[in-house]
């Protein structure tokens, strides 16, 4: 009994020790100059819907929790949301101790990288003296072009025309009226794609542990390429079967040419104007008509 009536006395403590803050930011931003806006979350769902607004604006819940107050109030100044504006695009993102943003060449999104990058230091990994989330509600211009992203939460976008490429790690994405996407990318959740018009340019649908649902008011204009370790594709549309594909490649040593089978399926629709690209590794594919 002493041990049960120590234990809960112990767990009160903690209980009672711990620190929790939350409250709201808010930013209206005018878009008129900027080639587009990047919305980089962390932690937390982000919900976008384009509207016939002049300016965007995002509300963003922001929870942070400590095991002091001490931590709490550092954390309080030190964790925020932010905007910086890069290659006249506008960057909104989440300012922390703990992991910075920063892109590549190869693509045209940026991704969070830990400030420690992974170092052991005393005995002990490293670790973030706070925990924090951020649940953005966002308007914006429907015209707008947008990158916007979460590592951990539920992403939804509606209404967005501009160009759009989307990004999320531990869970889905879902795009309802959408009509210039570019790229759709999920680790560990579906991928839903609803578009309002055929596609106008080359898209790419990808996850690892999920389905792709995509669906087109008519039938696409494309040649329709998929790729899955166990999983099938599904259609609605009529389609034919594209020949075997070739890549070259030479080898910087010998100068010699070779070639690879291609080890995607490609169907075509339609006059097979633009290229889809369907990429799971534990899911099934989707391409329907709604």
């Amino acid at each position: 009994m002493k041990y049960i009536t120590t234990l809960l006395i112990l767990l009160l403590t903690l209980s009672l020790s711990a620190q929790r803050h939350h409250d709201t930011q808010n930013l209206d931003l005018d878009l008129s100059t900027y080639d587009a806006i990047h919305i980089y979350n962390k932690h937390g769902d982000v919900k976008v819907k384009g509207a016939k607004v002049a300016k965007a604006q995002i509300r963003a819940d922001r929870v942070i929790k400590t095991k002091s107050k001490k931590k709490l109030t550092k954390a309080i100044s030190e964790i925020n949301l932010r905007t910086t504006v890069i290659d006249n695009e506008l960057i909104v993102y989440i300012e922390s101790p703990f992991f910075k943003l920063q892109g590549d060449y190869n693509n045209d999104y940026m991704s969070y990288r830990g400030m420690n990058d992974g170092m052991f230091n005393s005995g002990n990994w490293n670790k973030p003296y706070a925990d924090f989330s951020f649940d953005m509600e966002i308007t914006l211009p429907e015209d707008a072009n947008l990158v916007v992203s979460t590592h951990e939460g539920r992403l939804q976008v509606d209404g967005v025309k501009g160009e759009l490429i989307a990004l999320n790690h531990h869970d889905g994405l879902k795009l309802e009226n959408i009509e210039n996407l570019r790229y759709a990318h999920s680790h560990h959740g579906d991928v839903e794609v609803q578009f309002n018009t055929a596609p106008s340019n080359d898209i790419s649908f990808e996850t690892h542990h999920g389905d792709i649902k995509v669906s087109f008011p008519s039938t696409p204009s494309a040649a329709v390429s998929f790729d899955s370790h166990h999983g099938s594709f599904y259609t609605d549309f009529d389609w034919k079967r594209e020949p075997v594909r070739l890549s070259k490649s030479t080898s910087r040593s010998d100068k010699v040419a070779k070639y690879k089978v291609g080890d995607k399926t490609t169907v075509s629709m339609g006059d097979g104007q633009y290229s889809l690209t369907f990429e799971t590794h534990h899911g099934d594919m989707y391409l329907t008509q709604h």
